[in-house]
């Protein structure tokens, strides 16, 4: 499918349906690596991670919605499950810096948050710890210890409200250049970023835009 078109079919299931109600997250999840699957099972070519970062198709090992003690590159007993991991993107940090990376998406227009889960990175900490003392295997399918020091990037989607953010401002996070939310977690060396789904749009939009102007396909 064409990626102009995948960006409309994802604009239009971010608009509220017929029924009065928004798309579930899972709906948006299969659009961009289809859910409970890996690198081993999806092909480049079916995939839309270009959605989420360009950068991303260029990894080593992704799985999606997999419980950790089912991914082929973790020894873990853990049953937690990352709606996107990625692990090891040597294209971007170089052949032998280890990094993982995190994609969350939360239901478009959510806004009944407990006051637990307004805490969005906490999810993302919890996946951190657990893999510092898991095992990881490198490209070369080599034993890996993943630490304190190693790389780690969490994105978190979310249609959040100003409540939401006043909340999350109050607990460390500020705003960027691209009014999205950042927090910077030194003892773990994790990067937290939260962005809502019309920034995720308009991002992905505005890097095809020339693209597809040169194909003689703009418009969007």
């Amino acid at each position: 499918m064409h990626r102009k078109t995948v960006l409309k079919i994802f604009e239009r299931f971010l608009e509220v349906q017929q029924n009065g109600r928004y798309m579930l997250e899972e709906d948006l999840h299969e659009i961009i690596f289809k859910m409970n699957s890996s690198t081993n099972q999806v092909s480049f070519n079916d995939h839309n991670l270009w959605i989420l970062d360009e950068k991303i198709a260029y990894h080593q090992y992704i799985s999606s919605d997999k419980q950790f003690n089912e991914v082929e590159v973790i020894q873990s007993d853990s049953t937690q499950a990352a709606d996107v991991f990625i692990y090891n993107q040597k294209f971007a940090f170089g052949e032998a810096k280890d990094s993982i990376v995190f994609f969350e998406f939360k239901r478009p227009m959510r806004s009944n948050f407990t006051n637990e889960e307004k805490d969005l990175g906490s999810q993302i900490m919890k996946y951190v710890f657990t893999l510092m003392e898991s095992k990881a295997k490198d490209y070369k399918g080599r034993y890996v210890n993943i630490n304190e020091s190693t790389p780690k990037f969490g994105y978190i989607i979310c249609d959040y409200d100003k409540d939401l953010e006043k909340h999350l401002k109050r607990v460390g996070y500020k705003v960027s250049s691209k009014n999205t939310l950042f927090k910077y977690e030194e003892g773990v060396n994790l990067f937290i970023e939260i962005m809502n789904y019309e920034q995720l749009l308009e991002d992905a939009n505005l890097r095809h835009r020339a693209f597809f102007k040169e194909l003689g396909i703009d418009g969007i």
